[in-house]
Parts: C-alpha cells; structure tokens; sequence
C-alpha cells in the first residue's frame, strides 16, 4: 500500500505540537508580563490617588492662607486709609492755625500803621 501523502507523519506531528506548546508558553508569559503590568498601573494609580488628595489638601491650605491674608490686606489699607486722613486733617488744622496766626499778624500790622498814621509819629 502506497503511503498518502496527505496524512502527517511522525515528524509533522511533533513539529505541530512543539509549535503549539512555544505557543502555550509564548501566551504564559505575556500573561505574566501582563499581569505584572496591571499591578504596577495599580500601584501607580494608588500612588497617583494618594498625591492627587495630599496636593489638594495643600491647595486647599494655600486658598485659605490667601484668603487670611486678602482679609489682612484690606484691613491694613482700611487702618492706613485712617490713619493718612488723620495726618490729612492734622495738616489742614496746621494751614488753619496758621492762616489765623498770619491774618491776625496782617491785621495787627494794619491797625498798628493805621494808628501810627494818626498819631503822626514820624
């Protein structure tokens, strides 16, 4: 009897199991790899969620802080706004007091030429 040749022989046989088990072990270890490259990205995203809570406390601190500090801002110019119209009206009083002192030593020279005129003192 003639052998077919469309049947496999031995060698066929075990060249297509050792292709289907390198193929087993090739998808065995890209599971692994993939497997370990899932638990770091989990890692990771821990790691991502634990800076994302610790940065946005700190925010939340900074907002705060400007805001105390907004607040003191505005009252310092409040107290300074007080205190420069304070010294403003020191220095109006100080133009008045001496505006007076001067008209009274204008109209004291007036009265003191008006009276020498009349007395005739030469």
């Amino acid at each position: 009897m003639p052998p077919n040749k469309e049947a496999l022989n031995k060698e066929d046989l075990y060249l297509l199991l050792e292709s289907y088990k390198n193929s087993v072990e090739m998808n065995t270890l890209i599971s692994q790899q993939l497997t370990s490259i899932s638990d770091a990205l989990t890692l990771s995203k821990n790691d991502v969620i634990v800076l994302d809570e610790s940065i946005q406390k700190k925010l939340d601190n900074a907002v705060i802080s400007c805001g105390k500090i907004s607040d003191r801002i505005v009252e310092h110019e409040k107290e300074s706004i007080r205190s420069h119209s304070k010294i403003f009206n020191k220095i109006n009083l100080l133009y008045v007091g001496i505006g007076s002192i001067v008209l009274g030593l204008i109209v004291l020279v007036t009265q003191v030429i008006t009276i020498t005129t009349r007395v005739g003192v030469p």
